[in-house]
């Protein structure tokens, strides 16, 4: 892991070199931490059984690839826990959830100002949801869509606030993402 740690910060001072050598090179390839809040949904797990989640928190990572000038390629990876309530035919338990969502998604982005990108996304998603106590762990997929915008402060820099909802159907329910995005 250390290696491997290594590596990436030397192939990222590698890039930022090149990048700063070439003055009015733009960018194509970028990467966005994030923090992410889920916003929790109620949704039906059999005769009478429902699963409702509270808000729930956690990170992501997007990295992105611009084809266009306005339209980019991006594999998306969240992580959130969140507290489930299932309700049994009135028999109440409250347990942890995970989630880990994989997406592939197509980026639009639309330039405002000199300063404000507005951005739209949709895409193939992955859930993998875990509620161990429970007894679930299942895998759906769906289609993931989202629209934000983002901030420039520089050259490398933006601050990216996005809403992503989804088509599948779990208690984890939409998020709203907060972050940097790093342009290499």
């Amino acid at each position: 892991m250390k290696h491997l740690l290594i590596a990436v910060a030397m192939m990222t001072l590698s890039l930022q070199t090149l990048c700063a050598q070439e003055e009015h090179h733009e960018s194509k390839t970028y990467v966005v931490l994030k923090a992410l809040y889920s916003l929790g949904e109620k949704v039906e797990h059999g005769h009478g059984v429902t699963l409702e989640s509270d808000p729930g928190a956690g990170i992501g990572i997007d990295v992105g690839y611009k084809v266009l000038h306005n339209l980019a390629v991006e594999f998306d990876f969240s992580y959130d826990e969140n507290r489930v309530e299932e309700n049994d035919n009135g028999h109440i338990h409250t347990v942890d959830g995970t989630y880990y969502t994989y997406a592939l998604d197509l980026v639009y982005m639309h330039h405002l100002t000199d300063s404000i990108e507005l951005i739209a996304k949709i895409g193939a998603e992955l859930e993998d949801e875990q509620i161990k106590e429970l007894g679930i762990d299942t895998t759906e997929t769906g289609l993931a869509y989202g629209v934000g915008v983002e901030y420039i402060l520089n050259h490398h820099y933006d601050i990216v606030v996005e809403y992503e909802g989804s088509t599948i159907d779990s208690p984890r329910g939409n998020s709203i993402f907060a972050g940097i995005k790093y342009n290499f």
